[in-house]
């Protein structure tokens, strides 16, 4: 599986793909980026993705919920979820019980953690911006936990 490293602020971010579709995102630090991909053969959309990503991580926000993600292989509930988060705009925050809630299962916030805990698509599909009951910044699996999450959230000015 290719993996084009695109340079930002933070490290590299992954951008994984096949011939025609972004398969997974990685943040950096992911120690299941290891294989690189040289610039040179990486195509075009997965270079300006690369672009959009560093531009917002250097507090240039760019609006990633115009990508068409492959979310027909996922599970119709983690599909909806997934959606439901790329609606969370830059800069505001959701809990896990609100995005159950706007999903019409108010019940489902811990199937909703899970969902989000198996985002593919990190930073592209914002798992970032889904907290806690009360506001806490609850957990994050992705490298370096919850200090990458307070990251990425001052980065949006959202905390």
């Amino acid at each position: 599986m290719p993996v084009y490293h695109a340079p930002t602020v933070l490290g590299n971010f992954g951008i994984s793909w096949s011939s025609d579709r972004l398969l997974a995102t990685f943040l950096p630090g992911d120690a299941r980026m290891i294989a690189e991909t040289p610039r040179a053969d990486a195509p075009p959309w997965v270079l300006r993705l690369g672009d959009h990503v560093a531009r917002h991580l250097a507090g240039n926000l760019q609006d990633f919920s115009v990508l068409a993600l492959p979310f027909a292989e996922l599970s119709p509930f983690r599909r909806r979820v997934l959606q439901a988060l790329q609606a969370i705009p830059a800069g505001q925050t959701s809990t896990y019980g609100e995005v159950a809630a706007f999903l019409g299962s108010p019940g489902a916030s811990r199937a909703v953690g899970q969902a989000v805990a198996r985002n593919p698509y990190p930073l592209v599909v914002p798992c970032h911006r889904v907290l806690a009951a009360g506001g806490r910044v609850g957990g994050f699996s992705a490298p370096g936990g919850i200090s990458t999450k307070l990251v990425l959230l001052a980065i949006e000015k959202a905390c």
